[in-house]
């Protein structure tokens, strides 16, 4: 096993992970109700899920102080991090009173990168990681596979070309759960990275029988090694389907 591909996960998967974990932030959204007030902020079931709270206007309460426009940008800091999202991003869910003339308000957040004004059109090295779960719903194990290196020890993985792009696409289990890698090959832009990902989970998810989506991390990297992500962005995706009816098998039976 000479000569194989070397892959880099573990900053990878630090990021994600440390992303995954309750943190708190201070919103940046110059001239609105929130400016300046704390968010908790924690990984929940495919989306993020807060809690903040606000003080209370006088008068009829119609609850838009603490609502954003679609297209407003605003976010959320603090000392190791900046998230930047749209009001299209997040959602109030709940509302109830504090005692102390306060509003708490929870919800969810289903989109933010670590990126200011991303260039859409600027290629990089992209990742893609769809966190899978406790079962591997998107085990290759079907599939011709070749070796590469990590660490001191190797694994599988597929190799994938779409037009012009080589992937490299791979299964990695951490802390109990699996998840799913799609690395490009070669310098993309972001929207046609995403759309390849997005075909090439449709693509195993026909042949398997199930379609996993519900969520993804996409890093940008300035070198094919994927070894220190530039920034990461994160998307809440359409609901995953499993009807374990493969279209092919290795069980004649």
């Amino acid at each position: 096993m000479k000569n194989l591909k070397t892959k880099y996960f573990k900053k990878t998967l630090d990021l994600i992970e440390n992303l995954s974990q309750g943190h708190t932030y201070v919103f940046s959204a110059p001239g609105h109700h929130l400016n300046g007030r704390t968010l908790m902020l924690a990984k929940g079931d495919g989306e993020y899920e807060f809690e903040t709270t606000s003080e209370i206007l006088k008068g009829l309460q119609t609850h838009k102080e603490i609502h954003f426009e679609r297209s407003y940008s605003f976010s959320l800091v603090n000392k190791n991090r900046t998230l930047y999202l749209d009001g299209r991003n997040y959602f109030v869910n709940d509302i109830n009173y504090l005692e102390d003339s306060a509003k708490l308000s929870k919800g969810t957040i289903n989109g933010f990168t670590t990126e200011k004004n991303q260039n859409e059109n600027q290629e990089k090295f992209y990742r893609c990681v769809v966190p899978v779960g406790q079962k591997n719903k998107l085990d290759l194990k079907d599939f011709q596979k070749t070796f590469y290196t990590v660490g001191k020890g190797w694994a599988t993985m597929f190799e994938y070309k779409v037009e012009d792009y080589d992937f490299d696409l791979l299964n990695r289990k951490n802390e109990g759960n699996y998840r799913f890698f799609i690395d490009c090959l070669k310098p993309i832009n972001k929207k046609t990275f995403q759309k390849y990902c997005y075909n090439i989970l449709l693509a195993i998810g026909f042949l398997k029988g199930d379609l996993v989506l519900n969520e993804c991390f996409v890093l940008a990297f300035d070198s094919k090694t994927f070894e220190k992500p530039l920034n990461i962005e994160f998307t809440s995706m359409r609901s995953s389907v499993f009807s374990n009816q493969p279209l092919i098998t290795t069980n004649p039976c």
